[in-house]
C-alpha cells in the first residue's frame, strides 16, 4: 500500500566513480530542512530504513516458499544544539511536519535529496554534549495522502543548477 519513490534521470545502469571524494555534509549544497525552513545546529542525524521484508517458512522445508514484502519503516534519529524550542513544542503537540535532506557530492556537484514529507517526533529529551544544551529528537516518517509515500529520493545531476 505505500510507494516509496525513486526519481532518477534516464540512467539505468549504474557507473561506478572511481577516485571520487564520497558526500559529507559539510560541503556547501548540503542541507537539512524541516517544513522548508533550513534546521540550523544540527549536531548528528541517523536515518534508518526498514523494507520489513521477510522469508516465509513452511513446515518442512529448508528453504522459503516466498518473500513477503513489507510496510517500509524509516525512523529519523537527531541531536540538536537546543536554541529554539520549536521542535520540542511539535514534539509536545504531536505536530506532523517535513524533513528534507539535501546532500552534495564534493567533486562533481551532483546532489541526493531525501524528503520524509510527512513526520513527527516520537521523543524529544533534552541532554548535554559538551557545555551545550541538545535536544534528542525521533522522527517517524508516516504516509503522506499527497504523495502516497514516507520517502521520496530525488537525483539531481549538477547540470540542473537551477535546483538547489
Amino acid at each position: 500500500p505505500y510507494t516509496t519513490l525513486f526519481r532518477s534521470p534516464n540512467t539505468p545502469t549504474y557507473t561506478e566513480a572511481a577516485d571520487t571524494v564520497p558526500v559529507a555534509g559539510s560541503v556547501t549544497g548540503s542541507l537539512l530542512e524541516e517544513d522548508d525552513e533550513a534546521l540550523a545546529g544540527v549536531e548528528t542525524l541517523t536515518i534508518n530504513i526498514n523494507n520489513n521484508r521477510a522469508a516465509k517458512y513452511q513446515v518442512g522445508n529448508r528453504f522459503a516458499s516466498h518473500v513477503e514484502e513489507g510496510d517500509i519503516d524509516v525512523e529519523l534519529v537527531m541531536s540538536i544544539y537546543f536554541v529554539s524550542s520549536v521542535l520540542q513544542q511539535k514534539y509536545i503537540e504531536g505536530t506532523r511536519t517535513s524533513l528534507a535532506l539535501t546532500t552534495a557530492d564534493q567533486q562533481d556537484g551532483h546532489k541526493f535529496r531525501f524528503t520524509f514529507p510527512n513526520v513527527v517526533f516520537t521523543t524529544g529529551d533534552k541532554g548535554l554534549s559538551g557545555q551545550t544544551v541538545t535536544s534528542n529528537m525521533t522522527a517517524y516518517a508516516e504516509e503522506d495522502p499527497t504523495t502516497n509515500s514516507k520517502m521520496i529520493i530525488d537525483m539531481i545531476p549538477a547540470s540542473f543548477s537551477a535546483i538547489t
